[in-house]
């Protein structure tokens, strides 16, 4: 719960609502969240919530969620670890996981434009984490020894460390990078769920879903593409725009929203994951600032 909050906050942030803002209906809404997160347990919701309380104070300054962001940030650097990286669960398994890095990585640039200072072999050090893991076309394992444990490489963790070095600014020239920035280039959002009724072989006649898309994926892309710029960033943009706001819920209850049809929103976080996810990637030309 609290990593979903989290990122719903983000999303309130990224259109300009503030906890102190005056006259605004979310700000009291906003102000509860941010309160809640400081109690925020888990790994996500650390990292997470510390991207938020980063991001709230860069945008209200004052001072008033600095503390959060710092302690966030000290928490967040405490759990690196020898590798370079992180582990959402590094104490119970070997080694850093590309995916909660990626989080981290976000988290801890967003504490720096809030004022907290990081390490100087931040950059390097996550570097060489992700040049420890295996490579296949371009994929990228989970963490070392991922096959151990059931894991090949995927796009999904290439469009994360495509996403954490444009970030870091650390690797961009490398082989690795610019394999990962392909498979990015190659996968633009685009919404292919549809469902159609088939006959299942011993199940019947059931409703099967066709397709399929990951908003997390375009989530790590568009923070990548952005940091680019040029063709690349107009390219994924354009494409975004077309895969989500043709599918934004206009009926019921769940107007406004996003369905969760991709695989790791569905499983994970539901319609509130999947509604963050979507604002969040349409905000990537106004959350960020791009690096130089």
């Amino acid at each position: 719960d609290g990593a979903l909050s989290a990122m719903a906050a983000l999303a309130f942030l990224g259109h300009g609502h503030l906890p102190d803002g005056k006259g605004d209906a979310r700000a009291r809404l906003l102000e509860r969240t941010l309160l809640g997160l400081e109690e925020a347990g888990d790994a996500w919701a650390l990292a997470l919530s510390t991207e938020a309380f980063a991001e709230a104070e860069a945008l209200q300054r004052g001072d008033r969620w600095r503390a959060a962001a710092v302690r966030g940030a000290e928490a967040l650097l405490e759990g690196r670890g020898g590798d370079g990286g992180w582990g959402y669960i590094a104490g119970m398994r070997k080694g850093s996981d590309v995916p909660y890095t990626a989080f981290v990585v976000a988290a801890l640039a967003a504490a720096r434009d809030a004022g907290v200072d990081l390490p100087g072999d931040l950059g390097a050090g996550v570097d060489r984490f992700l040049n420890s893991l295996e490579e296949k076309e371009g994929k990228l394992a989970y963490l070392v020894e991922g096959r151990a444990y059931g894991y090949t490489p995927t796009a999904y963790n290439a469009h994360a460390a495509a996403a954490i070095r444009e970030i870091l600014r650390v690797g961009i020239d490398g082989p690795r990078h610019r394999a990962h920035l392909g498979l990015v280039r190659g996968d633009r959002p685009l919404w292919r769920i549809s469902w159609k009724e088939m006959d299942v072989p011993g199940r019947g006649r059931l409703r099967v879903q066709i397709g399929s898309l990951s908003e997390m994926n375009w989530w790590y892309g568009t923070r990548a593409m952005f940091q680019r710029g040029g063709e690349d960033w107009s390219g994924w943009f354009g494409a975004a725009k077309s895969a989500l706001l043709g599918h934004q819920r206009k009926d019921g209850c769940a107007r406004g929203s996003f369905d969760p049809e991709g695989q790791y929103e569905r499983a994970v976080g539901g319609r509130l994951m999947s509604t963050a996810l979507g604002v969040l990637i349409l905000e990537g030309p106004y959350r960020h600032r791009r690096l130089q």
